[in-house]
């Protein structure tokens, strides 16, 4: 089975500006303007080793991704404080907690990401405080500013999202595979997947054209 995801890829930029430059003017203007409302509010946003991130700095992340969740579902999300601070345990070498601090040092947000050899994986991320922009600068804008800093190839801010499209972040496809044993079931499934791959073809292809960069992108 396909589908598909939104993800960055980094075409040996120098820094942000670079990568804006490969952008026409309109997109490029819309992505400066979104990063100079956040600048305005005199943020400071830093990356810090999971394994090396203090405790009071986790439990910010914590209360941050639960805050949010309450707001936006009406629960405090699917995964506990337990299970973030077993990721420090076990995973903290390759985690970068986004930290997000105001004028005052005062920690307001927070994001949580994965790192590879070649790949930066954005997940969760919550605020105490809501601000226009916050969003995309914290989950894609510094992922980004880290990916070019760090000559990572791909940045995989997670699932779902059209309007990562306008940022840069390309169409491609994912793949799954199931073992279905009853025959008709199979052949019933095996149908509807094919047709579900014509219709994700076409889908990447009418989204590729509002990719917002001067030359056509090679899906490579």
């Amino acid at each position: 089975m396909v589908g598909t995801q939104f993800h960055w890829r980094n075409r040996n930029y120098t820094d942000f500006s670079d990568f804006l430059a490969a952008m026409t003017s309109r997109k490029r203007k819309n992505i400066s303007k979104e990063r100079q409302l956040v600048a305005n509010y005199q943020l400071s946003f830093r990356f810090v080793i999971g394994a090396e991130a203090s405790l009071e700095q986790w439990q910010h992340f914590i209360k941050c991704y639960q805050m949010t969740y309450q707001k936006r579902s009406g629960h405090q999300g699917y995964l506990n404080g337990a299970f973030f601070l077993g990721l420090r345990q076990t995973m903290g070498e390759a985690i970068r907690l986004l930290i997000v601090t105001d004028a005052n040092d005062q920690m307001i947000a927070s994001a949580l990401f994965f790192v590879s050899d070649t790949h930066l994986y954005g997940r969760y991320w919550g605020t105490l405080i809501e601000l226009d922009g916050l969003h995309f600068e914290s989950c894609y804008y510094q992922g980004i500013d880290y990916a070019i800093a760090n000559n990572l190839v791909i940045f995989d801010a997670g699932a779902q999202g059209e309007h990562k499209v306008a940022r840069g972040f390309e169409p491609r496809l994912t793949y799954s595979k199931h073992i279905i044993t009853h025959p008709a079931f199979n052949d019933a499934i095996s149908h509807y997947c094919q047709q579900e791959q014509d219709q994700m073809n076409l889908y990447m292809t009418q989204i590729a054209q509002q990719l917002p960069f001067k030359n056509s992108v090679n899906f490579d």
